[in-house]
């Protein structure tokens, strides 16, 4: 039961992301136990696991949903695929988009105008890293698309200390369809336990736009 979260998240979805940490969103098996629909819709359900952590589980419809449930969120899911790219076309079928939580992958959003985008998440974390995300960010860039947005280990990366490990940043996408089309917002999570004592922090004071 989410006590609350869905309808927080559904009246604002960045000032949510920016109060925690991350939505942890791989919840099992990389998104597929979510219900995804042949659209790639799923109907989900946010709880909070830590004080500053939630998790997205699959949520429950139908006659039970009323039964002492809050109502889920419907939104878009991309799952991911390990050494693959996926994608997907958003409409306006629901106004909130998930994927699964990125820990060294690259994700994409392109397209016409914000009501006609498609967004990709790309892992090639044991298939090329950098060799795979380049040419992928190339070669939508020059299809000139006036929307483009490119986030990769380059962007979510950056901002460590020295000593600290790039691969420990783990990274929340979510995608928010607004009057004028589709926004995608981000927050960035670092975890480690390698430097002799326990270092957890948010790496962003609040949630960004991508």
């Amino acid at each position: 039961m989410s006590h609350g979260l869905n309808a927080r998240f559904k009246l604002d979805p960045v000032a949510f992301l920016s109060s925690y940490w991350d939505i942890n969103s791989s919840q099992p098996q990389h998104g597929e136990g979510y219900g995804i629909d042949p659209k790639g819709i799923a109907y989900l359900d946010l709880a909070e696991y830590s004080a500053h952590s939630v998790m997205v589980s699959k949520g429950v419809t139908g006659i039970f949903a009323s039964m002492g449930k809050e109502a889920p969120i419907k939104a878009y899911y991309l799952a991911s695929s390990p050494n693959a790219s996926r994608s997907m076309q958003l409409g306006s079928d629901c106004d909130y988009f998930f994927t699964d939580t990125i820990t060294g992958c690259q994700f994409c959003v392109y397209g016409n105008n914000r009501h006609n985008v498609r967004v990709s998440h790309t892992n090639a974390l044991n298939s090329g890293g950098a060799a795979v995300y380049g040419p992928e960010a190339k070669a939508i860039r020059e299809c000139n698309y006036p929307i483009t947005a490119i986030y990769g280990p380059p962007n979510y990366r950056a901002g460590l200390n020295a000593a600290e490990q790039k691969e420990d940043v783990t990274v929340t996408v979510i995608g928010w369809r607004r009057g004028d089309g589709w926004h995608f917002y981000t927050k960035r999570r670092f975890d480690d336990t390698r430097l002799g004592v326990s270092n957890h922090r948010a790496l962003d004071n609040a949630a960004y736009e991508i």
